[in-house]
């Protein structure tokens, strides 16, 4: 997915966006791939990470997204049709590699839980871990 993937989509990026430009203009740089990049992360943290709830998950995607990804200043140079090709593009590969590497993420998933003794009983059976496990 990493690297080869964000090559191809930096590759189809700048073809779109070139197409929109004059003539004229050249296209120079990676920042379609960045956004690539970060947004295809976000997708699979929102996506794999499920240690919190969804609205925790997106606050965090969003937040980062604001904080990382948003521009400070309006700058004639910079093609932002890259940066926005490139996050939404993210976002979609995301989603889709999830899709495609689903059972192995989950197969990769360690659960663990605590388990606590009761104070009245210091003898602890496997019952009661049983018990504790099927009222969560």
């Amino acid at each position: 997915f990493f690297p080869l993937g964000g090559i191809m989509m930096g590759g189809l990026i700048n073809l779109i966006v070139l197409m929109t430009l004059p003539d004229q203009v050249s296209l120079i740089g990676i920042s379609g791939v960045v956004y690539w990049m970060a947004s295809a992360w976000l997708t699979l943290y929102f996506l794999i990470d499920r240690r919190h709830s969804l609205k925790r998950r997106f606050a965090v995607a969003v937040s980062l997204t604001a904080l990382l990804l948003a521009p400070e200043a309006y700058k004639p140079d910079i093609s932002y049709l890259s940066h926005l090709l490139g996050f939404a593009f993210g976002i979609i590969s995301g989603a889709i590699y999830y899709a495609t590497q689903r059972k192995q993420f989950l197969a990769a998933e360690v659960i663990e839980y605590e388990v606590e003794a009761n104070d009245d009983n210091d003898n602890f059976s496997p019952t009661d871990f049983l018990d504790q496990i099927r009222t969560r």
